[in-house]
C-alpha cells in the first residue's frame, strides 16, 4: 500500500507537470507522430515496410518527452538556464522535421531543387559519419 501511494503521488506530479507544460510537449508528440505516419506510408509505397520500424515512434516520444521533462525540472531549479529546453529540443525537432520532408519527398508530395539539395547534403553528411566511424573502428581493430 505504501509503494502504491508513493508511485501514485509521483505519477500525479509527473502528469500534472505534463499538463502544465503542454505547450512544450505537444509539438514533440505532433512532429514525431506525423513523421511516423509519413514514414509508414513511404515504406509501404517502396515495399520495405517493417512493423518493428514503424513502432519506433513510441520510443522516440517517450525518450524525447522524458528528456524534456528533465530539462524543464532543471530550468525550474536554476533561473539562469531558461534557454536549455530550446537549445536541446530545437535541434531534435529540426531533425524530425527534416525526416518528415524526406518522407514527403519520397511519397511525391513535395519536390524542388532546394529540397533535393538539402536532402542530398543531409544524406551525404550521415554517410560521411558512417564511413568515418567504420574507418576508425577498422584502425582500432588493426592496432
Amino acid at each position: 500500500i505504501l509503494l502504491s501511494s508513493v508511485l501514485g503521488g509521483l505519477f500525479y506530479n509527473v502528469i500534472d507537470d505534463f499538463i502544465a507544460n503542454k505547450a512544450q510537449f505537444l509539438p514533440i508528440v505532433l512532429v514525431v507522430f506525423l513523421d511516423a505516419i509519413f514514414a509508414t506510408l513511404s515504406h509501404l509505397k517502396s515495399g520495405d515496410f517493417k512493423t518493428s520500424k514503424s513502432l519506433i515512434f513510441v520510443g522516440k516520444i517517450a525518450s524525447f518527452g522524458a528528456a524534456l521533462y528533465v530539462i524543464i525540472k532543471v530550468e525550474e531549479g536554476y533561473d539562469y538556464v531558461d534557454w536549455l529546453s530550446e537549445a536541446i529540443m530545437v535541434p531534435i525537432l529540426m531533425g524530425q522535421i527534416l525526416s518528415m520532408f524526406k518522407h514527403w519527398y519520397s511519397l511525391g508530395l513535395i519536390s524542388g531543387p532546394l529540397l533535393e539539395n538539402l536532402l542530398n547534403n543531409v544524406d551525404r553528411h550521415k554517410t560521411g559519419l558512417v564511413d568515418q566511424t567504420t574507418e576508425e573502428e577498422n584502425n582500432e581493430l588493426q592496432n
